[in-house]
């Protein structure tokens, strides 16, 4: 995400908008874009084994769960996005990057 420069910030701060209010506007602006690029990958690879591969409810909403698993074991610090990654790599030859 681009950072405003110094010249972008005072044009803020002669409206009105603080340092810290445009600290909190970035960083939800930031989050937005998270939120909306997991939801889009999750949904595209739902669709994807619903539709290509024909899984259903049962398994989608299983696999679902099992990723909110992960996520949260990442979340947690237990395990890191490079460990997935080399984990993948080692095991099945696929560079995810």
């Amino acid at each position: 995400m681009k950072r405003l420069n110094r010249a972008e910030r005072r044009r803020f701060q002669k409206k009105g908008i603080t340092a810290k209010e445009l600290k909190v506007i970035e960083d939800s602006s930031a989050l937005k874009g998270i939120d909306f690029a997991v939801k889009g990958m999750i949904a595209s690879f739902v669709i994807v084994l619903h539709d290509k591969w024909g899984w259903g409810k049962v398994r989608l909403k299983r696999l679902l769960e099992q990723v909110d698993n992960v996520f949260d074991s990442i979340d947690k610090n237990y395990v890191s996005i490079e460990d997935l990654q080399k984990t993948i790599l080692d095991e099945t030859g696929i560079d995810v990057k």
